[in-house]
């Protein structure tokens, strides 16, 4: 295989997802040195890699513009995302494992999807600037953002709640 370009551990650590510049993905147990699983379906090198909070999906994002869900238990994508703009800096599954946060290079918003593929998504967008960072709570009811405009935006993620943004200055 390529070179590794991208590498996660599963929350339980028991596995690591390792991600190659030839756009395949190798999940190994850790105690056990075999491969256990190998997805393919990135065409470039992949990036970003998450494991869902119940460590049975895994979140993959590369250079061709795409977000991936796996479902682990049969090596096969089940989700594919393509966010705006082909950079993406940001993939990770929130808390519940229910939705996925995407954010590009140069973007002004980061973008909410359902995990599952359902529906469409939901644009959390920066009070000004370029969104920097993203920060999810530990709780997973909040999403906090930064921008290059030196701007903190706020986002309550209860499911039953309308997302609309509270500035934090």
């Amino acid at each position: 295989s390529g070179r590794a370009t991208g590498v996660a551990f599963s929350h339980d650590a028991s596995r690591v997802a390792v991600g190659y510049d030839d756009g395949l993905i190798r999940i190994f147990r850790l105690d056990v040195t075999d491969t256990v699983r190998v997805v393919s379906g990135h065409r470039g090198p992949v990036k970003l890699l998450d494991f869902s909070p119940d460590n049975q999906r895994l979140l993959s994002a590369g250079t061709d513009g795409t977000v991936r869900v796996w479902d682990l238990r049969i090596a096969a994508a089940t989700v594919t995302i393509r966010p705006k703009g082909l950079v993406i800096e940001t993939a990770r599954f929130t808390q519940d494992g229910r939705r996925v946060l995407t954010v590009g290079n140069g973007e002004t918003e980061a973008r909410l999807w359902n995990a599952d593929g359902s529906g469409g998504f939901v644009s959390l967008p920066a009070a000004r600037g370029d969104i920097a960072n993203v920060y999810p709570s530990a709780d997973g009811r909040w999403l906090l953002t930064t921008s290059t405009g030196q701007t903190a935006d706020l986002f309550p993620l209860d499911p039953n709640i309308a997302l609309a943004p509270f500035r934090v200055r």
